[in-house]
């Protein structure tokens, strides 16, 4: 599967969970149904395949903390899947286990702001390309502020699912759209051709 096609999956994937949250804020007994385990499961497959066509692309570097980041987060994704699958099957459950895997979808949000690092060090995206993985890093602490500012309103959740819905598109677009191109030299590199 290349890049494009990861890229078209993880636009698929991208409004679910703001798309959620808005019905959510509007039809509170939404909260607890089968529905909403449904749209974090798709929500989290699209980052996956998004963050997967970043990885083929290179787009965090080469150098180990670059190829290291990416599959942290590529790990933390696919537990945070894990619990969106336990949660459908077994949603009151009370194991450890249960709770560990919980807390990789905070955890991969979190991440996101060292591949945002990495992606502007290793200068192979452009543009406003090159900043739509910080972006997204900052997703988790605004939504986090806002619900404790102003409470769990539905404007706060609308505006946290916007944010979360063009963010996650952004980074998809960037995967669909990006050409594999070598890192730009910078610097006194550029005069000696390195």
């Amino acid at each position: 599967m290349n890049h494009k096609i990861l890229g078209l999956l993880g636009l698929i994937g991208a409004p679910t969970l703001g798309v959620g949250m808005y019905l959510e804020s509007i039809h509170h007994p939404l909260a607890s149904s089968w529905l909403v385990k449904t749209w974090g499961l798709l929500y989290i497959s699209g980052w996956l395949a998004s963050m997967e066509g970043l990885r083929r692309l290179e787009a965090t570097g080469s150098d180990r903390f670059g190829k290291t980041i990416i599959r942290v987060v590529l790990l933390t994704l696919c537990l945070a899947n894990v619990y969106n699958v336990w949660e459908m099957i077994d949603p009151k459950s009370t194991s450890i286990l249960y709770f560990i895997v919980d807390m990789n979808w905070p955890l991969s949000n979190l991440l996101m702001v060292a591949v945002g690092i990495a992606v502007l060090r290793a200068r192979r995206l452009y543009g406003w390309q090159r900043w739509i993985p910080l972006f997204m890093g900052f997703w988790l602490p605004l939504a986090f502020s806002l619900s404790k500012l102003v409470g769990l309103t539905s404007s706060v959740m609308l505006i946290s699912g916007a944010y979360s819905a063009l963010a996650w598109s952004l980074l998809a677009i960037t995967v669909l759209t990006t050409r594999v191109t070598e890192p730009r030299a910078s610097g006194l590199s550029n005069l000696f051709g390195s």
